[in-house]
């Protein structure tokens, strides 16, 4: 599979077939057996340091240092990602605007956020460093609708690599990505 520059591309296909597990032997959470895959040039198995600086990756249930305040997460996240101060304070505001966050609430422990506070804080972590690709898990469990949308029409991010969203957004595949990947019980059919 092939996803180019500007190309939304998602997975679709019933619960257990095998589209998260895709999505995890990409961001190099699980081993695979053949194959390889390649993020932006880089192996995920033999540079996978390399492969995950050039993606931002949401997980289905947000996962964050719930001790830490928002904007400490973002600022630790955006530090191990190597982005200098005027970067991460310009894309901060940037994405805390897009996501219509508070920046009050931001100095409140990740602890005290609704879910889909936290998951609007892993969408910001995801994107603090301006990655190349964006891939997406099943992340918009507990987001507003208006939200998601602004976020797909305006990411930074060159491409795209999502699972579920386009049910999520009550539109059908076919309107949404550009490509998709059906998986089935057989094996794989990639739509153009």
């Amino acid at each position: 599979l092939d996803v180019y520059e500007g190309e939304l591309f998602g997975f679709i296909g019933r619960n257990g077939i095998g589209k998260s597990t895709t999505i995890d032997c990409m961001i190099g959470a699980k081993k695979f057996d053949s194959g390889s895959i390649e993020i932006c040039g880089y192996d995920i198995s033999q540079e996978p340091i390399e492969a995950k600086t050039m993606f931002g990756y949401v997980a289905s249930e947000p996962t964050c240092y719930e001790v830490m305040t928002g904007y400490d997460y973002l600022e630790f996240i955006a530090s191990i990602y190597g982005v200098g101060e005027v970067n991460f304070n310009k894309n901060y505001k940037y994405l805390v605007n897009r996501l219509a966050l508070n920046e009050n609430e931001l100095k409140l422990p990740i602890g005290n956020y609704s879910h889909g506070m936290k998951q609007k804080i892993c969408l910001i972590a995801s994107l603090i460093h301006r990655p190349k690709l964006w891939i997406l898990d099943e992340p918009m469990t507990g987001l507003d609708i208006m939200i998601t949308k602004k976020l797909i029409d305006k990411n930074p991010s060159k491409y795209y690599c999502i699972d579920c969203l386009a049910e999520y957004l009550g539109v059908t595949a076919e309107e949404l990505y550009d490509k998709i990947e059906e998986f089935k019980e057989e094996g794989c059919t990639l739509f153009k």
